[in-house]
């Protein structure tokens, strides 16, 4: 049974990421792999926040 993971949490896992990524040393692929990791998360967390914009969005419209 998986969890859904939260937009805190990819967050933070998006931080671990950079926090890897600046320390600098890390081998070339592995910086690929986390690059690429990033780069997902970066894009599910987007996709969160413009629902949630559409959703208050919907909201205020409604309320006039």
């Amino acid at each position: 049974m998986s969890k859904k993971r939260t937009l805190k949490m990819k967050l933070e896992e998006l931080d671990e990421i950079v926090k890897k990524m600046e320390g600098g040393n890390i081998e070339l692929e592995e910086m690929i792999k986390l690059y690429e990791k990033g780069s997902m998360l970066c894009r599910e967390c987007k996709n969160t926040i413009d629902i949630a914009e559409n959703k208050i969005n919907l909201i205020q419209n409604g309320d006039k």
